[in-house]
């Protein structure tokens, strides 16, 4: 075969170093109760809801410091940390609470914000989910209302929705568009004066109105990631869309037992899934899953998190990247944080090239000798072929199309794409 085509493997390697693990910070106080179920990353700042609490950490999540002052008693799990402008705004919902505070001083004292808010069956309703577009501060209740206001204003406002997306599953903003996501997609630019209505394609698999959370990539916040409510036989199936939902892709995790995605962190290429249990799997379920090819491969770092007695009754509910360092808050066991970076996969170059050719290839590939084992994937991360590499592959039964090629020589894995005509 012409060595012309030759694709070198080298750029994609990684090492996987099997000594990264999970540590638990300590601080008693820090997510007991109904635990941490909400993060913020503010520069070099980590700030931490938890059961009527806040806490946030200065240097760089080792050590977490109380700044709860102004919070009433009794109030319950916080739903949502976002900074608009000077103030931090927190949210805590659930149990007939509805409360959300502001801060102007980095959590010194805290004071109530909710003029304006309408009653509904005579009680306030509960914020379920805080967000920020251009210079408001968005608050979309579970009564499926959606509040807004500046600093400035003295009340909230309510945003005009139209019927159809009076139920919203999620809000977010992408540059100057504000998106509310339900059964249809509604975009405004004028705080509700004026809609657009748009009807997104979904994949095969993905039911109507069985969405069930929306995270936004940190690089491009038209990329966003979500799962549906599985079934008690279906898979856990991850959906992308790059295009702020006009299409959405799949993402099979390849995993035996159905589950839920509780929390996911995204940035460009570094993806974190945390998957929480199922109906039929019971608490092994729970896993914490990496890619660092936008989904394309994943690697399994739940390592030692079943060492933590509360993470086999609850899931990782939150996450946070700060300076190369992956943390996560779950129920009554605070703030865990990975030891030894992000997921323990590194990067590197080799210094000995890896090959395979051709690329593009018909039927046949040849790789090089030192390579022990070949797997090839399709785009959605599914395992086509799995082979020992004892001379040519024979790629033959494949469709053409566009393929992941890894390979395997020892300890490092080796990711490329592979072309079928």
């Amino acid at each position: 075969m012409n060595k012309f085509f030759t694709t070198t493997l080298c750029l994609f390697a990684l090492v996987f170093t099997a000594e990264a693990q999970w540590e638990k910070i300590n601080n008693p106080d820090l997510g007991s109760g109904f635990g941490v179920s909400a993060m913020l990353t503010d520069n070099t700042t980590l700030w931490a809801g938890t059961t009527g609490r806040i806490f946030k950490s200065t240097d760089g999540g080792t050590i977490w410091t109380e700044v709860s002052t102004g919070l009433q008693s009794g109030i319950s799990g916080c739903s949502g940390i976002v900074k608009q402008g000077n103030r931090h705004y927190a949210s805590f919902s659930g149990n007939g609470n509805y409360y959300v505070y502001y801060t102007e001083n980095q959590g010194q004292s805290w004071s109530i914000d909710t003029v304006g808010w309408s009653n509904s069956n005579g009680a306030l309703p509960a914020t379920v989910q805080l967000t920020t577009f251009k210079d408001y501060v968005l608050a979309r209740l579970e009564s499926n209302f959606v509040m807004y206001k500046k600093n400035t204003d003295p009340q909230w406002n309510i945003l005009p929705v139209p019927n159809e997306f009076r139920t919203p599953a999620t809000v977010y903003a992408i540059g100057d568009t504000l998106v509310l996501g339900a059964g249809y997609i509604g975009l405004t630019t004028d705080m509700g004066l004026n809609w657009i209505k748009r009807q997104t394609t979904w994949p095969a698999g993905m039911p109507l109105g069985f969405i069930n959370g929306i995270w936004q990539d940190l690089s491009n916040p038209a990329v966003l990631y979500g799962n549906y409510q599985v079934l008690s036989t279906s898979k856990p199936v991850l959906f992308v869309t790059k295009n702020n939902q006009m299409t959405w892709d799949s993402i099979h995790m390849n995993i035996d037992n159905p589950a839920l995605a509780s929390s996911i962190w995204a940035n460009g290429q570094s993806l974190y899934v945390a998957y929480t249990g199922s109906f039929t799997g019971g608490d092994t379920l729970k896993k914490v899953f990496h890619s660092s090819n936008a989904g394309l491969v994943w690697t399994n770092i739940t390592e030692n998190l079943y060492s933590f007695t509360s993470f086999k009754f609850h899931s990782l509910k939150t996450m946070q990247v700060l300076n190369g360092t992956l943390f996560g808050g779950f129920s009554e066991a605070g703030v865990v944080k990975h030891a030894a970076g992000p997921t323990g996969l590194q990067p590197i170059k080799s210094s000995h090239t890896v090959s395979f050719y051709p690329n593009p290839a018909t039927n046949l590939i040849d790789v090089d000798t030192e390579i022990e084992t070949v797997t090839i994937l399709d785009l959605t991360g599914k395992t086509l072929m799995e082979t020992a590499v004892s001379g040519a592959i024979d790629i033959s039964g494949l469709q053409a199309g566009i393929y992941i090629l890894k390979a395997q020589q020892g300890t490092q894995t080796y990711v490329s794409r592979l072309i079928k005509q």
